[in-house]
């Protein structure tokens, strides 16, 4: 399919034009032709029969031509440079004043600040500069509206969005299927017809990542963690399978002393930094933390919990009394990376797993039967153990897990996802009219180790397994967490799942042994 833009289709039609009109109204100068006789109405009418004809073949042949539609950029020149030439300069300037990148593993998101270069862009530098040279798929951008109510979601629903540095595809395909999943997810071109939050990213994402990405502008509204929850599950639906980088548009702290400023954000920044997302929304309500894209902070940290990435890594923190402005009254900006931890397995292999999981579900479920597919992931291949939790809401609807790596670690998840759905003699079997309301969790299981004192278990961070007196019993370690449980509630507890008596943890004869878990979600 041959894609114009608006203005080159109008420009080749006047071309068009040109090329009927010259000839003809020469071959009647030259021929003398008297304007009012039989000879010239004929060539009157020849040259609107054929510009008829070409105006036609425009409209009517959408398969192999399609005007582009094109989102020009609405603060080149405000936030940003105009200039290509210049922009790219100040640009790369952020960029090497931050340095060399930190951090090691996949990076899966990046807050980054969303006001004027010169305000903010020394510190958008620093989130930027994590994933320079790195590759993406889709990069989707999640922004707060500034200047238009707005109580859902809105997609920009385009082809490209055009910068100075360029143009970058939009994947309205995906823009598509979202606007059309929800009716609180739309397109309102209004709300980006001045939002600065969404387009101050796009010029430091083609400078940064590799050519050949796309991107999906968001902008969003009240920011609910209802609502945060519900995009967070729509986009990981959408995007399953790709290489993605999520960015969340937000500044910070506005208009405070210096030193007012700077501890309040520090706070702020620590709750980010431990995902601590109930802290985070409570302070914000009060006024004791300020975020303007508290909804995109929302959203990343809910995307992340489900890759396994518990908070972030704080990568800068100023001002803009640091960086062009007075002190008195300063608005805040930081920037912070959510990455994949080095030794869990690579983002794309947790996608994957989620993938067979729920092909696996919907397949049994619905047939009784289930495909054998063998990824391509030598690491998915490997011996490994893994449990396979299904949720409705927040209520469990099955669970089922292999303690020991006795087979390949995609089997494992194949087979946990058939006895999660069907033997869990806890829940009746599911059937097809649940599937769309339940949601996949995987636990990947580390080797047992014995602990030799109960002290020593750390809760968060160890599942436990304990056996003893012909009995045994095992609790992943995001249990303790869900339940608000400290050591030792949840020592009584693994007990309880056993069939043991309280206090068994402490007898000689029984065993307690912890681990731990690379635990993923859709």
């Amino acid at each position: 399919m041959i894609k114009l833009t608006r203005r080159k289709a109008m420009q080749l039609l006047s071309i068009a034009t040109a090329l009927v009109a010259f000839p003809v109204s020469h071959y009647i100068r030259i021929r003398k032709v008297r304007p009012g006789g039989k000879e010239a109405r004929f060539y009157r009418k020849l040259s609107i029969f054929v510009l008829a004809v070409l105006i036609s073949a425009f409209s009517a042949a959408p398969a192999c031509t399609r005007i582009i539609e094109v989102q020009e950029p609405v603060v080149a020149g405000k936030f940003y440079p105009a200039d290509a030439g210049e922009l790219g300069k100040q640009i790369s300037r952020y960029l090497a004043s931050a340095g060399q990148g930190e951090i090691q593993g996949e990076i899966y998101g990046l807050i980054a600040p969303h006001a004027g270069y010169v305000y903010s862009g020394p510190v958008a530098g620093y989130a930027y500069r994590e994933i320079m040279g790195r590759s993406y798929d889709l990069v989707v951008i999640i922004a707060p509206s500034h200047f238009a109510p707005l109580n859902g979601v809105s997609i920009l629903d385009k082809d490209v969005y055009r910068t100075p540095l360029g143009d970058i595809l939009i994947d309205r395909e995906t823009a598509g299927r979202l606007i059309n999943s929800s009716d609180w997810i739309t397109y309102d071109p209004a709300l980006f017809a001045r939002e600065h939050s969404l387009e101050v990213h796009l010029p430091f994402l083609q400078k940064a990542v590799e050519p050949g990405f796309k991107i999906l502008p968001v902008v969003m509204g009240n920011p609910s963690p209802a609502m945060a929850k519900a995009l967070a599950d729509s986009l990981s639906d959408a995007v399953r399978g790709r290489k993605v980088l999520f960015v969340a548009s937000s500044d910070m702290s506005h208009y405070h002393a210096y030193d007012d400023a700077a501890a309040m954000d520090r706070k702020t920044l620590g709750y980010i930094e431990n995902g601590m997302m109930d802290t985070l929304v409570r302070e914000c309500g009060t006024r004791e933390s300020e975020l303007c894209g508290l909804g995109p902070v929302q959203v990343i940290l809910e995307l992340a919990g489900k890759m396994g990435i518990e908070g972030g890594t704080v990568l800068r923190y100023a001002n803009s009394g640091d960086t062009a402005g007075d002190k008195s009254r300063v608005v805040g900006y930081g920037s912070i990376a959510f990455s994949n931890p080095v030794a869990d397995l690579a983002l794309a292999d947790k996608q994957t797993l989620l993938s067979l999981a729920r092909t696996t579900l919907e397949g049994f479920v619905k047939t009784g039967s289930v495909d054998d597919v063998t990824p391509d992931s030598q690491a998915l291949r490997e011996p490994g153990a893994a449990f396979v939790t299904l949720k409705t809401g927040e209520n469990l609807r099955g669970c089922i897990g292999q303690l020991r790596p006795t087979m390949a670690l995609y089997r494992s998840v194949s087979q946990m996802a058939v006895s999660s759905c069907s033997r869990d003699r806890r829940f009746r079997p599911v059937k097809p009219e649940e599937l769309d309301r339940i949601r996949i969790e995987i636990s990947v299981m580390s080797p047992f180790q014995r602990v030799p004192d109960p002290e020593d278990v750390r809760v968060g961070i160890d599942g436990l397994y304990i056996a003893g007196k012909g009995r045994s019993g095992v609790l992943l370690p995001q249990v303790p967490v869900e339940q608000g449980w400290d050591r030792e509630m949840y020592l009584e507890s693994i007990c309880r799942k056993a069939g043991l008596p309280p206090g068994s943890w402490r007898e000689a004869g029984v065993e307690l042994y912890r681990f731990q878990a690379q635990v993923f979600s859709e």
